[in-house]
């Protein structure tokens, strides 16, 4: 019998799941994982959804569609360095409770910490010349030219992984012109931090521009420590007024007359032990004045820029060095102070030497006057600086890595060279190689030839056949029970001990499937692996093409008798194939949300996989798809729950906000009214008792001023109502009379009399019956009230967003659709549905203060405040 998705996902049961037995054939597959990993396996229980997922392959259905939530964490390598307030830490150290900083520059305290993956990784090259390494999941924070104004430059944020960069392409083409004649152009920038970073003193006990002059253009003599400065005659007074030490007499440079020296006093002992005595090439700012204040980095960047810095007629900064360590670091801090660096190396006869273009903003990288008085601040990037993508290439490593989540508004963290970043399958390739090992599944017997079919061959095919040999190169038990493999981008051949072949034959959900045939013979067996990526579910004609691949070219390639397909994916939108799917009947579904509902409390959580996706890490999840609106992504990507705004009867627009304390402030020039929708039970299956207090203004407009949202009994129910009656004396309760509640009325009337609190109770009967007895269905009461959301007449109190009341409504109100309710409850949507069941009366009085729509007046005090609904 068809379902719809959301049935199926309203099905979900995990405490149940929990229970499950698996077969023999799911233990042990998971027993050859872990032969096939051995120590370097992943360092996570394996989830009761694994095994549920391996059953469904040889339980007989000849076709097998699992959706689940996007599985896999976002990690960076384990040897990618974090940005924390005391210097970089390698990721594999990071621990949750530790300090990292965010891209505002302040400090954020890490969450959580994922398990360790073994990835795919790619390496990131960027304009300025730095680099990292990312798993093809990490979550990047990018922006992208949306348009020039003039001179200036508009630009868009977006959260995309490595995969989706790579779907997108790195690079624009463009015509070949005589400024471009590549026909290139950079697409993606990852921002820099605006403000300069919050580091504190670590107290280093000697100038820093001091130490900035000694590295720039002087020497340490490597047995006392004492320290020479050299400079040119015009320059070396003004720059040892600005040092605060004393020093001998100045002498001037045999072989250049225009060249003076001197040696500073009282240093010696401190230098050897803080700065050492390393020549040329081989200096280094010391670590704890690359992550010193604010007015520390500034000092020493001065004193390095005064003596090996150059500025143009233009204002153009440059700092030139033979050490490469200096001129990293000059480029950290640089970056760490809100501002753009780019290196360069460049050859000679000689070490060669590293250049470093500096940009600042509002800080001045010159003491020196001469220098200083031609600075100009770099205007250009007031928005932010931000440095370029120049290429995303595979590593061809699978390397360990691991994913942190934050506790930062902005969910972001800096890594090597002040960068942002973001805060982290069984039935594809394991199974491939457990064919390749074995030859044969239960109930379908020896399997030859396979289809893989993923979304096109550049991507997940040529992606796949690397993680393959990957771990066939990196696994003695592979090698042992499957000798010899031979592999092309699209054909993957498989020789077991015994000498029985196996092949893959992979192809692109596009490009069609031709071919299939291997010797002679049709293959058993066909995978599915998330063939739509994020540009293709955009296009409709991309879509039917795929759709076509799979219910023609897949389906009438295999055995006519002997034939299995697996279909794995996360849906995009509701066109995507696999939903269709799903929707049509025709195939065994598994569906596995990364929990059953979100939000929720902590003690209601109820995940797919807990111990590497928390409760933690799906708050942060969600909080930060709330901080960049992007709640509808959360919802797709790891809920699975799909709806396009031509089916929401409610969009986020039609959602006003106001702050409830400003119009508690002039609370009687309104109407209060309680709605209510009782349950009787506290256990976690049960519905939820909710309760709503709107406050109506003389426009007619309602505001949800306060209510509640819990599992609890019904004498629980009546103390709350009876408490927010004696809050708001409402003008009229709201109870529904069907079913269960049919008895509430008598026992809130006996409640009257026995707290001596009297009120309302509302009616919609023509003979005056109390109670609201409903004359149609949730959705037809619901549509009563949907026109009034249109005319921006629903308020919500901003500062009571992330009340449970508030985040479960927001969560009912986004999945009510012209079909249905798609949430797991509905309890806050029939408190909004009663209003339209009872007689609402307007205030009289207009209240005499702000002009906006709470108000509706003109407000002339001192103090004006032009409007308060955000």
């Amino acid at each position: 019998m068809a379902k719809t998705v959301i049935e199926y996902l309203k099905e979900v049961d995990y405490d149940k799941l929990n229970q499950y037995k698996p077969t023999q054939f799911a233990i042990e597959f998971v027993n050859f994982i872990k032969l096939v990993n051995g120590s370097q396996g992943e360092e996570n229980q394996t989830p009761i959804m694994h095994y549920k997922m391996l059953d469904s392959l040889v339980d007989g259905n000849t076709q097998v569609a699992t959706m689940c939530f996007r599985g896999s964490a976002k990690a960076l390598a384990l040897d990618t360095p974090i940005m924390t307030p005391n210097g970089y830490v390698p990721m594999q150290d990071i621990l949750a409770g530790d300090i990292v900083i965010d891209r505002d520059g302040k400090p954020t305290k890490v969450t959580h910490v994922s398990e360790v993956f073994n990835k795919q990784t790619y390496e990131f090259k960027l304009s300025d010349g730095s680099s990292f390494v990312a798993s093809e999941d990490h979550i990047h924070i990018v922006q992208k030219r949306t348009q020039k104004a003039g001179s200036v430059n508009t630009w868009e944020e977006f959260n995309l992984t490595t995969k989706e960069l790579l779907d997108k392409g790195v690079l624009y083409n463009r015509k070949t012109t005589d400024k471009n004649p590549k026909g290139r152009d950079l697409k993606w920038f990852i921002p820099l931090v605006l403000e300069a970073i919050d580091f504190q003193s670590k107290g280093f006990p000697i100038d820093a521009y001091t130490v900035g002059v000694i590295l720039g253009d002087g020497s340490i003599d490597s047995t006392t420590g004492m320290p020479t400065i050299t400079g040119h005659k015009d320059d070396i007074f003004e720059v040892l007024s600005h040092i605060p030490y004393e020093y001998q007499t100045i002498y001037q440079d045999k072989r250049n007359a225009n060249t003076l020296s001197t040696r500073l006093l009282g240093l010696g002992k401190l230098i050897l032990t803080h700065l050492g005595s390393a020549k040329h090439k081989d200096k280094v700012i010391p670590n704890d004045l690359l992550f010193g204040s604010r007015e520390e980095r500034i000092a020493i960047l001065q004193g390095l820029m005064d003596t090996d810095g150059t500025v143009s007629p233009k204002g153009l900064c440059t700092f030139t060095s033979t050490s490469k360590s200096l001129a990293y670091g000059v480029s950290h801090i640089v970056k760490s102070l809100g501002g753009y660096a780019y290196i360069r190396r460049k050859e000679n006869d000689y070490l060669g030497y590293y250049t470093v273009t500096v940009s600042l903003q509002n800080i001045n990288p010159f003491r020196l006057k001469r220098k200083a008085d031609k600075w100009k601040p770099n205007n250009k990037h007031k928005s932010g600086s931000r440095v370029a993508i120049e290429s995303i290439t595979p590593t061809n490593e699978i390397k360990p890595s691991k994913c942190i989540a934050v506790d930062s508004p902005t969910q972001s963290y800096l890594i090597d060279n002040v960068v942002i970043t973001h805060n982290t399958t069984v039935n594809a390739e394991y199974l491939i190689l457990y064919l390749a090992v074995f030859g044969e599944l239960p109930n379908l017997g020896n399997i030859n030839v396979a289809i893989y079919v993923t979304d096109s061959i550049d991507n997940g095919v040529k992606s796949t056949r690397k993680n393959i040999e990957h771990r066939w190169e990196n696994s003695e038990f592979l090698q042992k029970y499957i000798p010899s493999i031979k592999f092309t981008d699209i054909r993957w051949e498989f020789t077991n001990k015994d000498g029985k072949k196996f092949v893959v034959k992979a192809y692109g959900a596009k490009s069609g499937v031709r071919g299939v045939k291997e010797q002679g013979k049709r293959p058993q067996l066909a995978i599915l692996d998330d063939l739509v990526s994020d540009d293709d579910a955009r296009s409709p004609t991309v879509l039917e093409s795929i759709k076509a691949t799979v219910h023609e070219a897949v389906i009438n390639a295999l055995h006519p008798t002997r034939q299995k397909i697996i279909w794995l994916g996360t849906p995009f939108n509701a066109n995507d194939p696999l939903y269709e799917a799903i929707q049509s009947g025709a195939w065994t579904v598994n569906a596995y949300p990364i929990c059953e509902k979100f939000p929720c409390s902590k003690e209601e959580f109820k995940g797919a996989w807990e111990d590497r996706f928390s409760y933690d890490y799906v708050k942060l999840r969600y909080d930060s798809a709330v901080a960049v609106g992007r709640v509808a992504g959360f919802y797709q990507e790891l809920m699975l729950q799909i709806m396009g705004d031509d089916e929401r009867l409610i969009l986020d627009e039609d959602i006003q906000w106001y702050h409830s304390y400003h119009l508690m402030d002039k609370k009687d020039n309104f109407n209060f009214y309680i709605t209510t929708d009782f349950a009787t039970s506290e256990k976690e299956s049960a519905d939820y008792s909710f309760i709503s207090v709107w406050a109506v203004n003389h426009k007619g407009y309602y505001f949800w001023i306060d209510g509640i949202c819990a599992r609890q009994t019904m004498d629980k129910n009546i103390d709350d109502l009876f408490r927010l009656v004696r809050q708001y004396n409402p003008i009229s309760v709201g109870v529904e009379v069907s079913g269960q509640q049919g008895g509430f009325i008598a026992w809130i009337q006996r409640e009257m009399f026995n707290r001596n609190v009297f009120f309302t109770l509302a009616s919609n009967s023509k003979d005056g019956t109390l109670g609201l007895k409903p004359n149609n269905n949730k959705l037809e009461r619901f549509n009563m009230v949907v026109p009034d959301f249109k005319l921006k007449r629903f308020y919500f109190p901003h500062d009571k967003k992330h009340t449970i009341p508030m985040k479960e409504l927001m969560l009912e109100l986004q999945q009510a659709s012209v079909g249905g309710f798609k949430s797991k409850h509905d309890d806050g949507l029939d408190t909004i549905s009663q209003l339209a069941m009872m007689s609402i009366w307007t205030p009289s009085q207009e209240a005499d203060v702000r002009q906006d729509l709470i108000w509706g007046n003109d407000y002339h005090e001192d103090n004006y405040v032009s409007s308060y609904i955000v």
